[in-house]
């Protein structure tokens, strides 16, 4: 999430996850005020391949390095420069987020759970947590990748993730775990997305493939989609919650069609979008992305409370649009600003200096 010179379907793919990412969170707010109905169902249960997806872009974008021969990782300065654009970011955005909460919900400072989610990460700022494991796990076998080496990762995260969502899906209707994505900030169940990722960026073929049987997956990703559908709506049902549906058996096998369907389609489009200079234009956002993925959701949670006391019956569709408009937009302007040589050292400490 973040380097320059990244091939423009990737920039597309990361722009379309944010914005995916940033609807999902506007419809989990409206349905906790409106109650959950079959469109915000859909909505919250088919925007749910972004983060998998998420996954796949960063894998991609380190294993395409590993197909020269010749490429070696320097491991000490790999992790140099993670803990300035990434570790930085992501402990100062911790503590933003548990101000902003006990400002809005009156979260308590001095907790076990505060300190919980200081380590781990507030909000979607967990996953940053998972993919700075995803790069431990990566830094062991930088130097030693080959064809056998990475298929026996993908099988084994493959897995484990299955086995994951088993357990999690058994957990779950057995009323052990209710609405809790804390064991969700383990890189098991996202393994086999990362190394999926890893696969398609080391094989010089993967992407092609993945690209050649795009209406497949996309269409297998359709019909996969229904039984994620109707699990999801009997939980809202059983449990009343709207954080319930990730980690059950029947998001696997959707989650990972839908996210490979969209980026075999990008791939396919790269010459028409290198071509194309408005799409071109919107690919150079994409290295703002990073920023707006640490920095929206304080954003929504402060338009949202707006919203509510001027439009208190607005509805919930109403909400969600302008929500994630909103948020989109404010945000993306907040970190281009933000971007702009006299504030690089707040550029820094927020976002690791991306996107300059």
């Amino acid at each position: 999430m973040g380097s320059e010179n990244k091939p423009a379907f990737i920039e597309i793919a990361r722009i379309l996850i944010i914005f995916l990412v940033v609807l999902l969170h506007s419809t989990n707010l409206a349905t906790s005020k409106y109650g959950n109905t079959a469109t915000t169902n859909f909505i919250s249960t088919a925007t749910l391949f972004a983060v998998p997806l998420f996954f796949m872009v960063s894998a991609f974008l380190l294993a395409i390095q590993d197909r020269d021969p010749n490429y070696s990782v320097d491991i000490k300065k790999f992790w140099q420069s993670r803990l300035h654009t990434l570790v930085l970011p992501f402990l100062v955005w911790n503590v933003i987020y548990m101000l902003v909460e006990k400002n809005l919900f009156d979260s308590p400072i001095v907790s076990f759970s505060t300190l919980f989610n200081l380590a781990t990460g507030y909000d979607q700022l967990f996953l940053i947590f998972v993919l700075l494991q995803c790069f431990v796990v990566y830094s062991l076998i930088a130097n030693k990748f080959s064809e056998k080496l990475v298929r026996n990762c993908l099988i084994l995260f493959a897995l484990t993730s299955i086995a994951f969502y088993g357990l999690s899906s058994y957990l779950l209707w057995t009323h052990v775990l209710h609405g809790s994505l804390w064991y969700g900030k383990l890189i098991i169940p996202w393994g086999i997305f990362f190394f999926w990722g890893i696969w398609l960026g080391y094989n010089r073929t993967g992407l092609e493939r993945v690209s050649q049987y795009r209406f497949y997956s996309l269409f297998a990703a359709i019909i996969a989609l229904i039984p994620y559908l109707l699990s999801h709506s009997f939980q809202l049902y059983a449990f009343g919650g709207i954080y319930v549906a990730y980690f059950v058996i029947s998001a696997l096998p959707f989650q990972f069609l839908a996210a490979s369907a969209l980026l075999g389609f990008l791939y396919h489009w790269e010459p028409s979008i290198q071509s194309n200079k408005r799409a071109m234009a919107v690919a150079s956002w994409g290295k703002y992305v990073f920023a707006v993925f640490v920095s929206y959701l304080a954003f929504l949670y402060y338009f949202n409370q707006g919203w509510t006391l001027v439009f208190p019956n607005a509805g919930a569709i109403s909400q969600i649009t302008a929500e994630t408009l909103f948020t989109f937009f404010i945000t993306f302007v907040f970190v281009f600003v933000c971007s702009k040589p006299r504030l690089s050292p707040l550029n820094r400490v927020l976002f690791g200096g991306r996107g300059k």
